[in-house]
């Protein structure tokens, strides 16, 4: 850090002292724009943006709701088998605050075991979540000395005493308000307030979001598989980028190009891609229009290297001596955004950047892929400038992985280099890269799957009730000449009807949800409608197949086993 006349830090004076990087600019960033903040370019290793912060606790919480609203459903589905205890309570001479406490502590003690197991699980996959490739490359991984901290315990406490008031208020409520008539036989029933809440609202609810979770993570899968393979417009395969230093790029090209595994060398500023980039204000020759332009500088061989095309003009020339200086190719896109018409048409015309220095466009190149496919592709020019070069892009035979790693390392020896050569293969980073995606919704697919089987078990738990409570009605039903499938069809039909009406909406919300999402990525594959019908078909499947697990032994039941006693 350099210190001026006047005692204060002049970081602009030492970047210009390094490599003559005098293109380096400072700015003032917000603080939300940090770590946490949203997505920035050249971001530190490790940072995280606001999404990745609140994307798990999100799941999380969804799917401790639905737990909690299952507990609720099966407690007030089974509260008729309570509802005598409850009441002889009473009049025994309990008090409704003493029901409700009893029937609130039930809560507590099961919430309490579900926690001691959930602590089990917890400490069995620590080690499965800290080896997912995105969280071991970014450091956040689980420290279970956080377990001895006291803190810790004090969320688990507070965080047990939530789930327990969410699952048992409800049902220890209406248990407690039960009144001696509901004794008196025919009177034992749901009202339709609670019949509204325990089937329709809260069951339509945990299959409605699962539904969406389906369909969400369905179609996210899509969208990775499709930026896996997204075309680039270069060349991205068997290259190795490494980071020169200081050595003279010259001499280092020289000592490379000595190995028969290698097919081609160019420089650049930066990594295409899987690295950052350098940006820059250009202005147009009447100073009518400003854009903001990203830029790599490179050397004469780095379009020939990535396979770029070449749509108009010509690239750098040794020969021509304002290549190094006053000379840029430009991309499709920024042709258009500075209003040329067509690129040979902007082939000679000039921009100058904030401070002045004119560039002249000498050729212009198609569009290609310098960052991830999630963001639309800007204006971009490329300049031959050799003291801004830092990577080596060395493009080597296939297969032959391990010969260049021993022979770089033996290479950046020759520089009196201690340190290990820093190099970066296409195919790790590209791993690393999809790595980052394919990990969450590898753990979004876990989450999903857990809001689906609790959605299923509150499910078997009405359709269960539903079948105990109606056995009488079944028998009575068969003596009177109903068959199987229509007794299966009569316990059946409210859970289906239900589903149904459930996935009209659930369904819809999914897909447009998905598609509005999916506006803000440029690139992105076509939603297949086929995968609407499909999640409809599976989970009208499991809606069918787990109702009929309870539904059939009760209708299979002898009607004589049924009604001896009535």
């Amino acid at each position: 850090m350099e210190i001026d006349k006047l005692g204060t830090f002049s970081i602009t004076g030492v970047i210009k002292k390094v490599k003559g990087r005098s293109h380096i600019r400072f700015g003032m960033q917000l603080l939300s724009d940090m770590n946490p903040g949203i997505k920035q370019y050249n971001r530190l290793s490790g940072a995280i943006n606001f999404q990745e912060v609140i994307y798990l606790p999100y799941l999380v919480v969804v799917l401790v709701l639905l737990a909690c609203f299952n507990y609720i459903i099966l407690s007030i589905a089974h509260s008729l088998k309570r509802s005598k205890e409850s009441i002889m309570r009473k009049i025994m001479g309990a008090s409704r605050s003493q029901i409700a406490r009893l029937f609130l502590s039930e809560t507590f003690l099961l919430v309490f075991f579900a926690l001691f197991i959930s602590c089990l699980l917890f400490l069995w996959l620590i080690p499965e979540f800290n080896g997912l490739d995105t969280i071991e490359k970014a450091s956040k991984q689980i420290n279970t000395n956080q377990l001895r901290e006291p803190g810790t315990y004090l969320v688990f406490l507070i965080f047990f005493l939530i789930v327990s008031l969410i699952a048992g208020f409800y049902p220890s409520l209406y248990l407690s308000s039960l009144t001696k008539e509901r004794l008196v036989p025919g009177t034992v029933k749901y009202d339709k307030v609670h019949r509204f809440i325990t089937r329709k609202l809260l069951l339509s609810f945990q299959f409605g979001i699962s539904l969406i979770s389906v369909v969400f993570i369905i179609y996210f899968y899509q969208l990775i598989n499709f930026w896996v393979k997204f075309d680039y417009g270069i060349t991205n395969d068997n290259i190795v980028n490494v980071n020169i230093d200081d050595v003279d790029y010259e001499a280092f090209k020289y000592e490379m190009s000595k190995s028969l595994n290698i097919t081609g060398i160019s420089f650049s500023n930066d990594i295409p891609i899987y690295g950052g980039m350098y940006w820059e204000k250009l202005i147009t020759e009447n100073s009518d229009l400003e854009k903001d332009a990203y830029y790599y500088s490179v050397d004469l061989e780095f379009i020939s290297n990535f396979g770029i095309k070449l749509l108009a003009g010509r690239n750098f020339s040794q020969q021509m001596s304002t290549d190094k200086t006053n000379s840029m190719l430009m991309n499709e896109t920024g042709v258009k955004a500075f209003g040329f018409s067509t690129p040979e048409a902007s082939i000679g015309r000039t921009l100058h950047n904030k401070d002045g220095k004119q560039l002249t466009i000498i050729g212009v190149t198609k569009d290609f892929g310098y960052t991830f496919p999630d963001v639309p592709i800007q204006p971009m020019f490329l300049v031959y400038q050799p003291g801004l070069f830092r990577f080596a892009n060395i493009q080597y035979v296939s297969g032959k992985k391990d010969e260049i790693k021993t022979y770089l390392d033996e290479t950046w020896k020759k520089f009196g280099k201690i340190q290990r050569v820093e190099s970066y293969f296409i195919d790790d980073s590209k791993e690393d890269t999809m790595a980052e995606l394919r990990d969450p919704i590898y753990l979004a697919s876990w989450i999903c799957g857990f809001i689906v089987v609790i959605a299923t078990l509150g499910l078997l738990g009405m359709a269960r009730y539903t079948s105990e409570v109606r056995t009488k009605e079944i028998g009575i039903r068969k003596v009177f000449g109903i068959s199987n499938l229509g007794a299966i069809y009569l316990l059946a039909k409210d859970y289906l009807k239900l589903m149904i009406v459930t996935a009209c909406v659930a369904i819809p919300t999914a897909f447009f949800l998905t598609k509005t999402i999916f506006q803000e990525f440029e690139n992105r594959p076509e939603m297949n409608l086929w995968v609407l019908p499909v999640v409809l078909l599976f989970f009208l499947l499991l809606s069918v197949t787990t109702i009929s697990s309870q539904t059939i032994k009760a209708v299979m039941a002898n009607p004589a086993d049924i009604l001896r006693f009535e």
